[in-house]
């Protein structure tokens, strides 16, 4: 059977359970107000139809790939197909929060950036020393806040310390750069040795987004 717990954050969480053998898993239902396509009202739809198909449902649970498929013929919408499969596959992996076997389940660490927030140019550079004093190996800057000449302070001052010299920079323009400007910024930003830059034109302009691709002295990492 599978039961539902509504938080206040719009967040539902599944717990999936089988009376026969004990065994349990948990998944999250957690769609985006004014991202997800799917609407609460439609999440709390399907959460009851989920909650049907799963008491009636009568395929011998061998394994996650076969019970999922036992559901598919429901077009579930994809925040409740995401916490239908988290709780499936916590479930054959005994209930304890492990949705698939990896080395970060197990304590283990994973490379990551170090992701230096939009501010003040003083408030950023204080982020990116302690980041470096963290141990980290790679930044990524939120960049089109401040003035662009500050900006490429910051990345000079990063780059001039012990520490920057062999940092993985990447950036994120979080669409910033107008068409006339975008190519001259990369230019400038390239001298920095910039790993990348994501989204660095506003979203919807497919064919300039194309032509900056293929120019770029920075690689663009598309959003």
């Amino acid at each position: 059977g599978v039961q539902t717990c509504a938080l206040p954050i719009s967040v539902w969480l599944l717990f999936l359970s089988d009376e026969n053998t004990g065994k349990t898993g948990w998944g999250e239902v957690a769609p985006l107000p004014g991202l997800s396509v799917e609407s609460e009202s439609q999440v709390v739809v399907e959460l009851e139809q989920l909650q049907v198909a799963v008491n009636q449902c009568k395929v011998l649970m061998e394994g996650p790939v076969s019970w999922m498929a036992s559901l598919s013929d429901h077009p579930w919408c994809s925040s409740v197909r995401a916490g239908i499969e988290m709780a499936v596959h916590d479930f054959f992996h005994g209930g304890i929060r492990k949705i698939f076997p990896s080395s970060f389940f197990e304590g283990k660490p994973i490379p990551i950036n170090g992701l230096i927030w939009m501010g003040e140019q003083e408030w950023m550079w204080q982020q990116v020393q302690e980041k470096m004093e963290a141990g980290f190996k790679c930044l990524k800057l939120k960049v089109g806040s401040l003035a662009f000449d500050a900006e490429l302070e910051l990345l000079q001052a990063i780059r001039n310390h012990a520490k920057g010299k062999e940092l993985t920079l990447r950036v994120d323009a979080n669409g910033a750069f107008s068409p006339e400007e975008v190519m001259m910024r990369l230019e400038s930003l390239a001298r920095f040795e910039i790993h990348s830059i994501e989204q660095p034109i506003r979203a919807g302009q497919p064919q300039l987004l194309r032509k900056v691709c293929e120019a770029s002295p920075v690689p663009v990492a598309l959003d």
